[in-house]
């Protein structure tokens, strides 16, 4: 970000920090964890998604189960977490499939995403005292549909979604018998 960094502001989700940049302008940048997120994967195909209102737009938002990586977490064990708490299902292997920056000219964290098969029953909720979350099982179709018509706008999460969707794709086209399997 900027050479001679100073937080400026420290926030419970993220710090303002300010410095200079090679030729001594002043610069702001955000530093916040990494985050991550999962696209569950029911036996039949569909889709775990989640909505909750978000603060910035104020606004529903159709997403992927998500959020902040904990101190100590790698982004595979913070999508595994995430998952259980904002839907119940347990992750027990993930694909990782890949990592972005969200906002490079002002951040300098990832976000990392991941594709997990579920086997296991849903368990209960475990959501924090800030969050409410609805569980939105959907097919592949329909959340297809939800990018392409503008009801899922959180551009993180469409590209997480659009790996998610290629990589269901060219195991459906390799080996639809290893994909049921695995599922």
């Amino acid at each position: 970000m900027a050479d001679n960094k100073t937080v400026v502001f420290k926030g419970a989700v993220f710090d303002v920090i300010e410095g200079t940049d090679g030729r001594g302008r002043v610069r702001h940048g955000i530093k916040c964890p990494d985050w991550a997120c999962v696209i569950p994967v029911l036996p039949d195909g569909r889709l775990v998604m989640v909505e909750q209102v978000r603060w910035g737009t104020g606004e529903l938002s159709l997403e992927t189960p998500g959020g902040c990586v904990d101190e100590g977490e790698n982004g595979a064990e913070g999508a595994k977490r995430e998952c259980e708490e904002e839907t119940g299902y347990t992750a027990r292997d993930v694909l990782p499939l890949g990592w972005v920056h969200p906002n490079p000219a002002h951040q300098d964290n990832r976000f990392h995403m991941y594709l997990a098969f579920i086997a296991d029953a849903q368990d209960v909720q475990r959501l924090d005292d800030r969050e409410r979350i609805a569980i939105r099982v959907m097919s592949q179709a329909q959340v297809r549909d939800a990018i392409d018509m503008g009801r899922m706008t959180h551009a993180l999460h469409i590209v997480a979604v659009e790996r998610a969707l290629k990589v269901l794709q060219n195991r459906r086209e390799t080996s639809p018998v290893r994909l049921s399997r695995r599922m």
